[in-house]
């Protein structure tokens, strides 16, 4: 078919379906809701067929333009928009998801180079699974759990999970050589992972995570055997009970624990145990260092992506083999999170007392733990007490960076808030102190 056709063929069916969502809505008094994702649905069934229509990735990108275009001028212009009926804008929250979508769809069918199987998983599951568990969770959603954003119910997510596996296990049972167990397998593990991804959404991000983070993750999926695949889902499982069994110890809200959970399998799945032992520590003893505090889930996914998105840097970075100790500096971003945790309760606690020696003390609770960490590293790996010594010493002279950088950059530090700024701020202190470690550690080993 040629492109012009296929391109032309495209937008006549989207501006159809959206003519007819919105006869639907006039005419049954179809909730906001489900016009909404009726749309989501339609567009994910038109651009499956893209393998099938276009050969070049060009004709793609161009309908993503042309999409993102015209859904910014629905948005802005309000005679366009009163046009439309709110099918697509009649939900009361604010999201950026229709322009992640076809974003999200031109990214797959680039890096996939149009190939139908590892295309069309992660459309449908974007296309169905979400959809799906948007609408069990407005119709059936009884048991809650809160978001940056306000709540979604475990019933969404359990739709989500169920529809995310027959969207992954059937294309590839009947379209690859992928075995029996294999298939399953993945199955299993990438619902449950892009689940997570999900839950932690926040202003239609979900339109992006969950089809490119389908994508990679099965393309990882495929390379492995059967007992790497079963390992890769015990692990996740036992994050998640980890995690939600920890709550009532936890100031994390319900979508901060499923997204702390994202990140240690992330650890693990990019760099083994090892990597995981840093942010468990901090994670186990954070309500240990603020004992004598009312629990308040108060802290929502920005809190994670503030502590955990600057040390997964470090985890890439050996991935890459870049020439470096990067495991000390990935210890001491954590070491700087606990420092600061430990500082800023106590600050908070006490506020007679003078911030330096608050400050001391917090780096000596912060540091302690993660000397333990490094030294079992150390131990595990055979190196010697030289190399135990420089990592203790980058370690050290990181987190002090890191936690004075905290007491310069951040206000109200008797009375930290819990906003975007102040993790925004910290997240700049940890790759600071990780990125001193690194310096100092690097010529030695």
């Amino acid at each position: 078919m040629s492109p012009w056709l296929g391109m032309a063929l495209v937008l006549g069916c989207l501006g159809l379906l959206v003519g007819v969502v919105k006869v639907a809505r006039a005419r049954l008094d179809l909730d906001p809701e489900w016009a909404r994702k009726l749309v989501h649905m339609g567009m994910g069934f038109v651009t499956l067929s893209f393998p099938w229509i276009f050969r070049d990735t060009w004709p793609v990108l161009a309908l993503c333009g042309l999409s993102v275009g015209s859904l910014a001028l629905l948005r802005l212009w309000s005679p366009l928009r009163r046009l439309a009926g709110g099918v697509l804008h009649g939900v009361d929250r604010v999201s950026f998801g229709e322009f992640y979508f076809p974003v999200s769809v031109a990214c797959l069918f680039a890096l996939t180079h149009g190939d139908p199987v590892r295309y069309t998983i992660p459309v449908l599951v974007l296309s169905l699974a979400d959809a799906v568990a948007a609408l069990v969770g407005t119709r059936y959603g009884q048991s809650p759990y809160t978001t940056k954003e306000g709540r979604k119910s475990w019933e969404g997510s359990l739709a989500f999970f169920v529809v995310g596996f027959f969207a992954t296990h059937v294309p590839l049972l009947l379209f690859t050589t992928t075995g029996r167990l294999e298939s399953l397998l993945i199955a299993s593990t990438l619902a449950l992972v892009v689940m997570l991804f999900e839950a932690i959404a926040w202003k239609g991000l979900d339109n992006l995570f969950v089809p490119l983070g389908t994508h990679f993750l099965l393309g990882f999926y495929l390379a492995m055997d059967a007992r790497d695949l079963a390992a890769r889902l015990c692990v996740t499982l036992g994050f998640v009970a980890l995690t939600l069994g920890w709550r009532k110890r936890t100031t994390l809200d319900d979508a901060a624990l499923l997204g702390a959970s994202l990140a240690g399998y992330a650890f693990y799945a990019l760099g083994g145990w090892p990597w995981v032992l840093p942010p468990l520590t901090l994670f186990l003893l954070y309500r240990w260092l603020n004992r004598g505090e009312a629990v308040a889930h108060r802290h929502s996914i920005v809190a994670v992506v503030g502590i955990a998105g600057p040390a997964i840097l470090w985890l890439i970075l050996h991935r890459l083999n870049v020439r470096g100790t990067h495991h000390a500096a990935f210890t001491t971003c954590f070491a700087t999170h606990l420092a600061i945790a430990a500082f800023a309760h106590r600050a908070w606690k006490h506020p007679r007392k003078r911030l330096g020696p608050l400050a001391m003390r917090g780096l000596v609770l912060g540091l302690l733990p993660m000397v333990g960490v490094l030294a079992l590293r150390n131990l595990a790996s055979g190196e010697g007490f030289f190399a135990l010594t420089v990592r203790l010493g980058g370690l050290g002279a990181g987190a002090t960076v890191g936690l004075g950088l905290f007491l310069y950059l951040q206000p109200h530090l008797r009375d930290c808030p819990d906003d975007g700024p102040r993790w925004a701020r910290q997240a700049v202190c940890g790759v600071t102190a990780s990125g001193v470690a690194y310096l100092l550690t690097a010529p030695w080993l």
